[in-house]
């Protein structure tokens, strides 16, 4: 009798003690999770940022965002990881548009400066 009522009170110590490293580590996990969702968070934020006070950006800076918000697909939903990403191909965008208008302009001039040679 005195046994079995041990056996008992270990098994309910030992499920007491299991629900509250559950409890531990859920809360730990949970943490963890705000950590990584801040990080990316603060990636976009600095990223926009930085473009807005700049007014421009370049490949470096877009691929640095871009890998800076990868995990954003396993801790946000879909629709987050879609503003993440319209962020980072819009940005390339811009980097190329601006990219092929200095060349057009450096063609441009070049061409005018060639015209001022051959008329002189």
């Amino acid at each position: 009798m005195v046994f079995e009522l041990l056996t008992v009170l270990i098994s309910i110590t030992v499920a007491y003690i299991a629900y509250q490293q559950y409890k531990t580590n859920n809360s730990w996990l949970q943490f963890e999770t705000y950590e990584k969702k801040l990080k990316i968070y603060k990636s976009v934020k600095d990223f926009l940022r930085e473009f807005q006070k700049e007014g421009q950006t370049n490949y470096e800076r877009c691929y640095k965002f871009y890998s800076d918000t990868l995990e954003a697909i396993f801790l946000f939903d879909k629709s987050v990881q879609k503003h993440i990403e319209a962020i980072f191909y819009k940005s390339i965008e811009i980097v190329e548009l601006k990219t092929n208008f200095i060349i057009k302009m450096e063609l441009q001039l070049m061409w005018i400066t060639m015209m001022k040679k051959e008329k002189s």
